[in-house]
């Protein structure tokens, strides 16, 4: 009997202890319970201040609280209702030197919107921006009031430079316009030593650059504000560089206004000279229908062009690219028919520089044997009378590629 009575009075011990640990749980769920509902609750009162003011207001206890990760649409709430605050700011913006000028107005905006993690006295935009216990809102809200104030001060950047190019264009025209007669000089001297062909066959371009300079120079004896411009090019730029020179706002002005002048004065030239050696073109020697062929071209619009090497040419005396395609050109200075063997050698010569094309242009013309290769090949052929009209036939030539092209 004691033995039964004993394992009555475990059993009662048991149920007892299990009743208590159940409550026990329960107890705390429930404080659980509660402790999360208050968080919450505190959570939803913060967001309806910031919702209903544009403030944060700032509790007794509020750097403790969560910030709610569902509203970060609030950034630009905040910024909404703060239209007046921010338009007032914007308009207070000037371009300053200083560094850190956009982010000290950043700080300042903040400190006058924010209640609830604002900035503190003397902190800078970046570090503040670093702090971990910015919540998702604010962080937002502070990157789109810096986004806001630096696109302002990259428009008022903007419309100064903008006003000075005009000033300096202005300028520049001024000084070109009283100084024709030096401009005319520049354009005759510009264009001879350009036009210096090397052994190569190909123009000096650098000629151009350096010649501007000195024109430049001289029209500084007469203007003060391009003297100092050069002076300050004289102390900075490095021998044999014109870098600097294009810092220069009233220099930069006049060097793309002579550029204007000089690219119609080249191609006038150009037009001249090649209808006056086509005149003589029967008294002209191989190097010379070369220079006569690179011209012509040249007149035509064509900048990226290059002789290749009196020997060892591959079968092209000239090679150039015209809106990026690129042909290898046999010259033919002779008085009888060119036959096949010029066509097989500019053939080659297609492969070997890798071009699109290939061109064959006499003075004369050609024999039947050499059209039907080249008909066969795809090679262009241009004889005597073709280059009288070789304006028209390079304008055509290349109006039928783009088509073909789409």
């Amino acid at each position: 009997m004691s033995g039964d009575a004993e394992v009555k009075r475990s059993s009662k011990l048991s149920e007892k202890t299990n009743e208590d640990q159940l409550t026990l749980f329960i107890t705390i769920g429930v404080f659980i319970a509660l402790l999360f509902g208050a968080q919450w609750l505190l959570r939803a009162m913060v967001a309806k201040i910031i919702a209903t003011t544009g403030r944060v207001e700032h509790p007794s206890d509020s750097r403790s609280l969560l910030w709610p990760s569902n509203n970060e649409h609030l950034g630009k709430e905040l910024l909404e209702r703060n239209h007046d605050l921010m338009e007032k700011f914007l308009a207070d913006i000037k371009l300053d030197l200083f560094s850190y000028y956009i982010e000290n107005m950043t700080v300042r905006f903040l400190r006058e919107t924010l209640t609830l993690y604002k900035p503190s006295q003397g902190e800078y935009f970046n570090t503040w921006i670093s702090r971990s216990d910015l919540p998702r809102d604010v962080l937002a809200f502070g990157n789109e009031v810096y986004r806001k104030f630096k696109d302002r001060y990259n428009s008022l950047q903007d419309a100064e430079r903008h006003e000075k190019a005009n000033k300096a264009t202005e300028v520049a025209r001024q000084i070109l316009a009283s100084n024709e007669e030096k401009v005319k000089k520049f354009l005759e001297i510009a264009y001879r030593k350009v036009s210096t062909i090397d052994d190569y066959g190909d123009e000096n371009i650098d000629a151009f650059e350096w010649e501007v300079l000195r024109l430049i120079k001289k029209l500084a004896c007469n203007n003060s504000l391009l003297e100092r411009e050069l002076r300050w090019f004289d102390s900075k730029r490095n021998s044999g560089d014109l870098y600097e020179l294009t810092l220069c706002p009233i220099s930069t002005e006049i060097r793309a206004e002579l550029k204007k002048y000089f690219s119609k004065y080249y191609k006038e030239e150009k037009i001249k000279e090649s209808l006056q050696e086509q005149k003589d073109i029967h008294r002209m020697n191989g190097a010379e229908f070369e220079r006569f062929l690179i011209n012509l071209l040249r007149a035509q619009g064509v900048t990226s062009l290059s002789g290749t090497p009196q020997t060892g040419d591959q079968g092209a005396d000239i090679l150039f690219t015209y809106f990026e395609t690129k042909i290898a050109v046999q010259a033919k200075r002779y008085s009888d028919t060119v036959g096949n063997k010029a066509v097989q050698e500019v053939y080659a010569a297609k492969s070997f520089y890798k071009c699109d094309d290939a061109w064959v242009i006499t003075s004369s013309r050609f024999s039947t044997s050499a059209e039907n290769l080249a008909a066969q090949l795809k090679i262009t052929l241009i004889d005597g009378k073709e280059l009288e009209r070789f304006p028209a036939f390079f304008q055509n030539y290349f109006s039928k590629r783009y088509k073909a092209s789409g």
